[in-house]
């Protein structure tokens, strides 16, 4: 079951090109998972200072695993303090048609 990521990010107000910036070799890493079928990077309409991820794994376990790595590889730490709030990570599959 392939499952598809939203990994939504909010910078701290007029900060959304700065936090893009930091996170440029992070989504290109991402990319270069080999269970990571695709990344998308969007930016809020309504909300200028939202980022969304939108990324294709095999399994949520395999979008946390990966997820669990950067953590503990201290990747997130740049981007942390240029966030207005928490990530906010949710799943989700394809109904069948």
């Amino acid at each position: 079951m392939t499952v598809t990521a939203h990994v939504r990010l909010t910078a701290k107000p007029g900060r959304r090109d700065e936090l893009l910036e930091i996170m440029a070799g992070s989504i290109v890493a991402t990319r270069a998972q080999p269970l990571c079928s695709s990344v998308e990077v969007m930016k809020g309409v309504e909300g200028a200072d939202d980022i969304l991820l939108v990324e294709e794994w095999p399994s949520i376990d395999d979008h946390m695993q990966f997820i669990n790595g950067v953590i503990e590889a201290g990747g997130l730490a740049p981007i942390l303090d240029i966030l207005a709030g928490e990530i906010e990570t949710l799943h989700y599959t394809k109904i069948p048609s």
